[in-house]
């Protein structure tokens, strides 16, 4: 817990981290925290999630530009993100549009990037 404050802290002062699923889920004794996924960082990244899924067949839509031309395809795990003010650079393409995939979120001074799902190498 305190790692992870120390985290939101970085970025509030202009740091910048790019954090990956499953981050902040569990404590230093992998305990799956209760509160609102992904639990103390949830503020940094300006997105939480209730609910996570096996994409099975599901790829990214491109909401930013940022990917035209590259693989979307996703494998193994998709978190179903909802902004709370962070800016969505991909979603799913398929079963799960209405959800974020990939987020971009301004807090402070820093800026934080989330990755809710495993992309290919590629993307």
């Amino acid at each position: 817990d305190e790692f992870l404050q120390k985290l939101n802290d970085y970025v509030e002062n202009g740091g910048h981290v790019l954090y990956t699923f499953k981050d902040g889920v569990a404590n230093e004794h992998v305990k799956v925290r209760t509160t609102r996924q992904p639990g103390i960082i949830t503020k940094a990244v300006g997105a939480h999630y209730e609910m996570f899924v096996d994409p099975n067949g599901e790829g990214l839509a491109d909401n930013s530009g940022i990917f035209k031309g590259v693989d979307n395809q996703i494998s193994n795990w998709a978190e179903l993100l909802e902004s709370d003010g962070a800016k969505v650079l991909a979603t799913y393409d398929h079963h799960w549009k209405s959800y974020a995939a990939i987020t971009e979120n301004k807090f402070g001074q820093g800026m934080t990037w989330y990755l809710g799902c495993w992309p290919n190498e590629e993307f």
